[in-house]
């Protein structure tokens, strides 16, 4: 993982993506009738356990070349693979928005038990 990149990507996704999925959610239980605190908490622990194991999880596989076509990688030689040039949101990009959904059930579990 390009650890370079993880401060500009948690703020775009973890902040911004992750403020207005956590808005969407949240609101959509509320408006449903669901428990805010319980869907906050679901969304806080859930979150959390995704962003754990995209952030634990390494590039295995990739040192063979049916495992690396299956990434759009052409070469049998593992050292060429450039994980940022696919195309789509790589795994640094989902990690920091289910962080930042994390963060924000957090807080709201956070704001819910204290008042």
């Amino acid at each position: 993982m390009d650890w370079s990149l993880f401060g500009r990507y948690f703020l775009w996704y973890g902040v911004g993506a992750g403020a207005v999925v956590a808005v969407v959610l949240l609101g959509t239980a509320s408006v449903a009738g669901f428990p805010l605190g319980l869907a906050a908490t679901v969304l806080f622990l859930g979150s959390s356990a995704v962003a754990a194991a995209l952030f634990g999880t390494s590039d295995t596989g990739i040192e063979t070349a049916s495992s690396g076509a299956l990434v759009g990688f052409g070469s049998s030689n593992p050292m060429d693979f450039q994980p940022e040039s696919l195309p789509g949101f790589d795994r640094a990009a989902v990690a920091c928005l289910f962080l930042g959904t994390a963060l924000y059930g957090g807080v709201v579990v956070a704001v819910l038990l204290a008042g």
